[in-house]
This record gives structure tokens, C-alpha cells and sequence, in this order.
């Protein structure tokens, strides 16, 4: 790191392998606490997928489906830090704008305050679906081209490829 850049050279090969038991990652002590990293190892093993029903019309509804299978050889626990597992989400971009949020799964959900873990062995897979009415957060019925994600919301987590979907009137 060059010299003012506010980043701080660590050797990671101190650390050994890297996460701990349970799977949380190692804590970085860069001797300053604003700056500790959390290390997690590469989510190779952890395939996520998403798929969606075909392209609608106005007022028909679209199905969405996160897939998430262990795809490697040991046992993966994921950490939540509540009761969400997913989220789905519809975003739209404008011109040469960051994509704006239109729609999403957990906007009007309450979820419990509790920290859990889900191993998935080996092959494990688990599918989480919801059924998107074509409406934004406001429940105003949408037409145009979006963005449609799923996230995972555990550690590891993260989100399959993004796909298009277009709604026609």
C-alpha cells in the first residue's frame, strides 16, 4: 500500500489457514481496531442459483427461485444473523445511473433477532422461492427491463449472477 493510502500492509501468512472452526474467519489485529479485517476463506464450495419464471406482462405474477448447494467435499455452515435466510430483489437502471431499488422480498417483513447457524453437508441443497406480483415497495404496478438478484444473507453468503427480466404491458 502506498504511503498515505490509509491502508495498512498485512502479511496474511501468519494467519495460517484461513477460518476458524466454526467457520467465522479469522480476526486481522492490525493493531488499530477501526481497521481489523475479517478473514473468511473463498466461497468455492457454496454454489448459489437463480431462477426465474419467464418474462410477464403487466399483472402477472413471476416466480423466483434461490438454489444453494454445498459443492464440496466437508460440511459448510452458514451463519444468520437473524431470521432472514434470502432476499429477492427487482432493480431497474436509468440511463448511466447506479440501478435503483423497485422491488424487494423482505421490505415489509419482520424477522427475529436471533443468531443461528445451517450446516449443509456434502450435495446438501435447500431452495428458497417467492412469487414477485410485478408491484414496487409501494405496491404500484411496474413495466420495463430490471435487474433480478437473490441474496443469501449468512456468512458465507453472497448472490448468484443477476438476471434480466422484462415486464410488458
Amino acid at each position: 500500500a502506498g504511503q498515505g493510502s490509509g491502508l495498512l500492509p498485512i502479511d496474511l501468512s501468519e494467519f495460517g489457514e484461513f477460518g476458524d472452526e466454526r467457520g467465522g474467519g479469522d480476526l486481522a489485529d492490525t493493531g488499530n481496531a477501526a481497521h481489523n479485517l475479517r478473514l473468511f476463506p473463498p466461497l468455492v464450495d457454496l454454489r448459489r442459483d437463480l431462477a426465474l419464471g419467464v418474462e410477464g406482462t403487466l399483472g402477472e405474477s413471476v416466480d423466483m427461485t434461490l438454489n444453494v448447494t454445498n459443492a464440496g467435499q466437508d460440511a459448510l455452515t452458514l451463519h444468520f444473523n437473524d431470521g432472514q435466510i434470502f432476499d429477492f430483489l427487482a432493480l431497474t437502471v436509468q440511463g448511466e445511473k447506479d440501478p435503483v431499488l423497485v422491488w424487494n422480498w423482505a421490505h415489509d417483513k419482520a424477522f427475529t433477532a436471533a443468531l443461528w447457524d445451517l450446516t449443509l453437508q456434502p450435495g446438501d441443497s435447500r431452495s428458497y422461492q417467492v412469487t414477485w406480483d410485478g408491484t414496487n415497495n409501494a405496491g404500484d404496478a411496474v413495466t420495463g427491463e430490471f435487474i433480478m438478484r437473490a441474496e443469501l444473507v449468512s456468512t458465507p453468503g453472497g448472490s448468484p449472477e443477476q438476471k434480466t427480466l422484462a415486464i410488458r404491458e
